[in-house]
């Protein structure tokens, strides 16, 4: 399978367009997807059935990318059995599955995956429903596919009696599109504040303002609250630190994108406000400033910023513009730093600093993680 073409089609299936610029897609890695020399093996058996797997996304936003073969002592080799029937023990192949992509495929991405049912989906392959969560809120439902050898699992399966359907191309979108340059660069990165992909790429940024700061215009701008009342609270409160205390406003969000303790209260504020007093009280923040500022100027921030987000019809985090331009860029802080560094007229010193090129990871917590395009969408 193509690699690269996989990717430029999930690329085509992420973007949505809107006036005056292009098509505003999320960070994403441009590297083709690793593929396994396996398929044949996998096919090998049932050519006469006239299909064969696609080496495909899985989950919206996390992407197996290739066919899952588990290795040996880790994953799905043997079918379980029922003891004295010989039929296939389905729970024991739920745990299975489960096991294998959250240890190799879903853990390293910062979530989980929950196997709601396993049902024959013909004489060679099982249909997986699965539920993708992140600190136990669920983030996005999908089938995928395993064989009824049980050593391999994928996204989709073609008929190749059939033609595939080609997605339409946004107009105005053949070409990637060029980024003006300027003498100060805007760079404009769209989120909604508790998703997982969204802090990953604040993450990224982050290094890249300690270095640019003072030579381009960053901003984060609040997109909505798609997962609850308590993260419209968190984008108010990040607008009440900006306006308040600008010169801490970086600082409070790397502290806040790497806590796991805070990613692990989710939703339940009782649990996650004496976290952020902690990281107040660490920074200098005056607590009761930024509360008496979030029902008022937090709200009228908050609002702009979801109108402005809305007018350019941007509704997936995260989102990058650079100069009014979306842009697709790995999610690691010298990829980024490269995309921003393109966009001066004439590239400052700072330019030449090499930052790291690894991925920052999803979700809340520090380390690395993998390059994905994945993203939350309204």
């Amino acid at each position: 399978m193509d690699s690269e073409k996989t990717e430029k089609e999930a690329e085509k299936a992420e973007s949505k367009g809107h006036a005056g610029h292009a098509a505003p897609v999320s960070f994403a890695q441009k590297a083709g997807a690793g593929t396994h020399n396996a398929l044949n093996s996998i096919s090998k058996g049932i050519a006469t059935k006239a299909f064969v797997l696609l080496i495909v996304g899985l989950i919206v936003g996390i992407v197996l990318g290739q066919v899952v073969l588990p290795t040996a002592g880790i994953g799905l080799i043997s079918m379980p059995t029922a003891t004295g029937t010989g039929n296939v023990d389905m729970d024991a192949l739920k745990a299975k599955v489960e096991t294998y992509l959250n240890e190799n495929v879903l853990g390293p991405q910062g979530v989980e995956g929950k196997i709601l049912e396993i049902k024959p989906y013909d004489n060679d392959f099982y249909t997986v429903s699965i539920e993708i969560l992140q600190n136990g809120q669920s983030l996005a439902k999908q089938d995928i596919y395993l064989t009824k050898s049980g050593n391999a699992v994928s996204g989709t399966v073609l008929f190749l009696d059939k033609p595939i359907e080609q997605p339409a191309q946004p107009a105005g979108t053949e070409q990637p599109a060029e980024v003006q340059k300027s003498d100060k660069p805007k760079v404009e990165l769209f989120v909604f504040s508790y998703c997982p992909y969204g802090t990953q790429a604040e993450k990224a940024i982050a290094p890249v303002v300690g270095l640019l700061g003072a030579k381009a215009d960053f901003s984060i701008v609040q997109i909505g609250a798609m997962h609850g009342a308590h993260e419209e609270t968190e984008a108010k409160r990040q607008a009440c630190i900006l306006k308040n205390y600008p010169d801490k406003f970086w600082d409070y969000l790397v502290k806040f994108d790497t806590s796991t303790e805070i990613g692990a209260c989710n939703s339940n504020t009782a649990c996650s406000a004496p976290l952020v007093d902690a990281i107040f009280a660490g920074l200098g923040i005056d607590k009761a400033k930024i509360d008496n500022c979030i029902p008022a100027d937090g709200s009228t921030l908050y609002n702009s910023d979801v109108s402005y987000a809305q007018g350019l019809q941007i509704g997936s985090s995260p989102t990058v513009l650079i100069n009014g331009t979306a842009v697709n860029v790995a999610r690691s802080p010298e990829a980024i730093k490269q995309a921003v560094c393109s966009a001066f007229n004439t590239a400052p010193g700072e330019c030449s600093t090499t930052l790291d090129s690894t991925a920052t990871s999803a979700g809340f917590g520090g380390g690395t993680g993998t390059t994905t395009g994945a993203g939350c969408s309204t």
